[in-house]
């Protein structure tokens, strides 16, 4: 079964600031400490590109598929709204994205 999205369609999101995550990057992953929360993640190289984006401002999907498609120069292709909707569901359900 396919992530529904509607719900967050118009949503806005944001993230901590910088300051208040440790990242360091291993091979393709990453290891975040969140102080807020002091917990650990382990998380794909994404996902720390999702949380610089979201500590500036609050942004829909489009907006940061936006954002994100010129920071790295590339066109948004193929299923890319719903795969950024499921790391965002992700975030939020781990405590390190919310709505605005």
């Amino acid at each position: 079964m396919g992530i529904s999205t509607a719900a967050i369609e118009n949503a806005r999101f944001r993230a901590d600031a910088a300051d208040a995550l440790r990242i360091v990057a291993l091979e393709g992953l990453a290891t975040l400490f969140h102080r807020r929360s002091g917990l650990t993640h382990i998380v794909d190289g994404l996902t720390p590109v999702l949380l610089a984006a979201l500590a500036d401002a609050a942004l829909t999907i489009d907006q940061l598929i936006a954002h994100l498609s010129h920071a790295f120069d590339v066109e948004a292709e193929g299923d890319v709204h719903a795969v950024i909707a499921g790391r965002l569901m992700e975030l939020e359900a781990a405590g390190l994205v919310w709505r605005a």
